[in-house]
């Protein structure tokens, strides 16, 4: 029996912490996307309340091109913020497969780590046993030896 513990699966467990890291930053990756859709969607719905303030000035003439282009203007806004809108959902679908992904690694990693623990207990506890096992075959060996050659109980 080796003197180290040596557990046979840490290869595996190293790869599960990478695993786990990866996936950290892969979570990081998707709140950082998450953050600069939120911060596109609301540039793009203060573009559309300027778009929705924006009018023909009082007193002016009625230019029904003019008014044409505020509408179409308006128009492409309001289909801007719903598609960012949609965008800044999907950035927050992708946080949360992200947050499971790092969920299941973590659980997988600490499997390993809980058997790696045990194991290490149980080679400790099984060097223990044969340590003494050892020290009582010495102490039969001493007392056996001195016991035949008349020289006390304690072998002295």
């Amino acid at each position: 029996m080796s003197k180290n513990f040596v557990f046979r699966l840490d290869a595996a467990l190293r790869q599960r912490a990478r695993e786990e890291q990866d996936a950290r930053m892969g979570l990081a990756r998707a709140m950082g996307a998450y953050a600069a859709a939120q911060a596109e969607l609301e540039a793009l719905a203060r573009a559309l309340l300027d778009a929705a303030g924006v009018a023909v000035g009082t007193g002016a003439p009625f230019d029904p091109a003019s008014r044409i282009n505020t509408l179409y203007y308006r128009d492409r806004a309001e289909r801007q913020v719903e598609g960012q809108r949609r965008v800044v959902e999907q950035r927050a679908q992708e946080i949360e497969s992200a947050r499971a992904l790092l969920a299941q690694v973590t659980r997988r990693r600490r499997v390993l780590e809980r058997l790696r623990e045990r194991r290490e207990r149980e080679f400790l506890a099984e060097r223990n046993r044969r340590m003494m096992v050892d020290m009582d075959e010495l102490v039969t060996l001493r007392y056996g030896g001195s016991a035949t050659r008349g020289e006390g109980t304690y072998g002295y």
